[in-house]
């Protein structure tokens, strides 16, 4: 389970390739990839680095659609309106937020299966929902923002609420989770309004309780010296953490169910995992970065009131996901979509064309060894940017839901199959 500072700074190594590391310590290695081996492992001490080669965004595995939740027309139970946020419990429920009218239930099958809350201000009502979480088959944890407050459901019911802890500030996969022992866990800014009931003023999640102190998990520091926040406090109320953050190699980290963590600094593809002993497991591949467009960082630097000659590389990712069966899923800084400027609105826009954040793209998965296993691209109605803001998706095992978006601009949830290449 996680625990109050789980990771120790003096196991988090700097960040060398295996054959520096050679030169450092009595290694065990099985490879390296200075001397152009593809692939290959090094231990030093606690820290085992997982060094794959296979290519990033190659296409080794397909999803099919098997489940689609919502309808195209018809009453306000069975239309998505905006999905906000998704949840999926282990009977294979799916609970999902419609804009401010609450949230959903469906049943495996797809059927509409009632309101586990509606919009409103009642007790067992929720207002701005920017988090979902489920424990087994029977508990449903809903972060109201515009209350802040925690409010759980038993078997459809409400059974208790919590405030939120100070600085709870995050979106989506990272904010609001049940690890295996039933504890539940919310995310907050590094920093930001520090609670003093923290042990640390660099927690980034913090169990949900009363009582003096809290249990919480720690950035470490090699991340907060050598990837900086750089955290905008105006912005640190919501939406992204940072407003700079798709666009300057910011920290990122993640939480796993069965108290893994995962903390890495996107200036290049390496990320460090956090076991249950202790040990660490450091998971790179070759890093090639995308190249900027152009007009792209003057646009977001005049949109989002940033200098813009902070800018380096294109992050190499903006997710990392550790999922339930040991895997672990990043998702790589997706390039942006240019969108068509209506000829109305060009004088003020001062361009027939801007750049979005995009939303399509592939998961680089690597199995519980560390090393690359397969590329997942998602097809193009599934739209995700790895950004708080936009809805997440649920990976459990060989299945993903997520948002999709057909033709007619129409919502629903989606939940595929991944048909992995070979199996």
């Amino acid at each position: 389970m996680p625990r109050r500072n789980t990771v120790r700074p003096s196991t988090l190594l700097p960040a060398l390739a295996p054959c520096t590391l050679v030169m450092a310590a009595s290694l065990a290695t099985s490879g390296c990839r200075d001397s152009g081996v593809a692939s290959g492992t090094t231990v030093v001490g606690d820290t085992t680095v997982v060094f794959s080669a296979e290519p990033v965004l190659g296409d080794t595995a397909r999803l099919r659609l098997v489940q689609r939740y919502g309808t195209l027309d018809g009453p306000v139970d069975e239309t998505f309106t905006r999905v906000g946020r998704i949840a999926v419990d282990d009977a294979g429920r799916v609970y999902a937020s419609d804009d401010r009218l609450g949230v959903k239930t469906f049943a495996p099958d797809g059927r509409f299966a009632g309101w586990l809350a509606r919009g409103g201000e009642g007790p067992a009502d929720v207002g701005a929902v920017h988090a979902l979480a489920t424990h087994g088959d029977s508990l449903v944890a809903v972060y109201d923002a515009s209350i802040r407050r925690i409010k759980v459901f038993l078997d459809g019911e409400l059974s208790t609420t919590h405030d939120a802890p100070d600085g709870m500030r995050r979106y989506g996969e990272d904010a609001l989770l049940y690890d295996r022992g039933g504890r539940l866990w919310v995310g907050v800014v590094p920093g930001y309004e520090h609670d003093p009931t923290l042990a640390s003023e660099a927690a980034i999640f913090v169990q949900v309780g009363e009582g003096a102190s809290r249990d919480s998990v720690a950035l470490p520091a090699r991340y907060r010296a050598d990837c900086p926040l750089l955290r905008e406090r105006d912005y640190s109320i919501g939406f992204w953490a940072d407003t700079r953050e798709p666009w300057v190699a910011m920290p990122k980290w993640a939480l796993g169910p069965d108290g893994r963590t995962a903390f890495g600094c996107p200036a290049e593809f390496r990320f460090d995992v956090i076991l249950l002993d202790g040990s660490v497991r450091r998971i790179e591949i070759p890093h090639r970065p995308a190249p900027w467009l152009d007009g792209e960082v003057a646009q977001f630097a005049a949109d989002y009131e940033f200098d813009a000659s902070i800018v380096g590389d294109r992050p190499a990712y903006t997710r990392i996901l550790l999922a339930p069966d040991g895997r672990t899923w990043v998702w790589p800084s997706p390039q942006p979509e240019r969108i068509e400027v209506p000829q109305q609105f060009r004088e003020i826009a001062g361009a027939d064309t801007r750049w979005s954040v995009g939303e399509v793209g592939a998961f680089e998965v690597f199995g519980d060894d560390g090393r690359w296993h397969a590329t997942v691209r998602l097809p193009d109605e599934l739209r995700y940017s790895g950004f708080p803001t936009e809805p997440p998706v649920v990976i459990r095992g060989d299945t993903i839901w997520g948002v999709t978006v057909d033709e007619f601009d129409v919502e629903y949830v989606s939940r595929y199959v991944v048909e992995w290449a070979g199996g």
